[in-house]
């Protein structure tokens, strides 16, 4: 880890999760097995009180093990020790609040709050005033899912990896420049990977929904049908490789710009 705080999910099968800081999702999947993700967290996290959540849905059995579900738990931690600050356990919590261990209900949502010190870097979206974002978007942020969907479809690393630009400022300003986030090294992967060609699934604007997030900061852009608002896939044999993302945009020179 290159920061002072990570999160970790362990997500059995069955299960599809959705994990947010501070209102804002950092990561969600499916799982039909059992499986580990952990990543850095200082770039997700602010000064003083911060929430973390986590939301289950009913996902697809593992073909190994059907009548297994979860478990599902979600940790913030300093790095430092691995010295587990807040986290959340589900079915444990569900089960501890009343729900039936043999009847557990879906979806379930829980949130906890922990604090960090004052001097923790602000987030990029922290100066910008609240904005109401419309369910059905505007013209500028439905542009905006366009450009980065048309970059992908083109399979244009330099284009894909210009909206970046500020989801690589807060890694620098959190992580310092390690090269391998450097904005080269990333249109060099990126021009690797898309040296084959990927199968871009259609945009669908008409499927869209943007929400307001991080205290009317953020617009955050999810599909009706609850699938990726950008999704690529290639498979060569047993090679599989997929992009999906829902994505996050703040304001940034009064342009809607990609956040995560």
């Amino acid at each position: 880890m290159l920061g002072k705080y990570a999160f970790r999910l362990r997500q059995g099968p069955a299960t599809i999760a959705r994990a947010s800081f501070n209102d804002l999702p950092f990561f969600k999947d499916v799982s039909t097995a059992w499986r580990t993700t952990a990543d850095n967290a200082d770039h997700l996290l602010v000064p003083g009180e911060n929430t973390m959540t986590l939301e289950l849905w009913d996902g697809p059995p593992s073909p190994d093990s059907p009548t297994i579900k979860g478990p599902v738990e979600l940790t913030v931690l300093r790095c430092e020790g691995e010295e587990v600050i807040e986290l959340i356990s589900w079915p444990t919590f569900a089960i501890q609040a009343g729900q039936d261990p043999m009847a557990l209900e879906m979806p379930f949502t829980w949130t906890v709050k922990f604090t960090l010190p004052d001097d923790h870097l602000k987030p990029a979206y922290a100066p910008n005033p609240p904005e109401e974002i419309p369910r059905e978007g505007t013209p500028e942020l439905h542009a905006a899912v366009a450009a980065m969907h048309d970059a992908l479809a083109r399979q244009d690393a330099r284009a894909f990896v210009s909206s970046f630009r500020v989801k690589l400022e807060d890694f620098g300003r959190f992580y310092g420049n390690p090269r391998e986030a450097s904005e080269g090294m990333l249109i060099g992967a990126y021009e690797a990977r898309f040296s084959k060609k990927y199968d871009v699934a259609p945009l669908e604007p008409e499927l869209l929904v943007f929400e307001s997030r991080a205290d009317k900061r953020a617009a955050y852009v999810t599909r009706k049908d609850g699938k990726p608002v950008l999704s690529a896939r290639r498979e060569e044999g047993e090679d599989i490789q997929s992009f999906d993302l829902d994505p996050i945009f703040i304001r940034r020179d009064q342009t809607w710009t990609l956040l995560r």
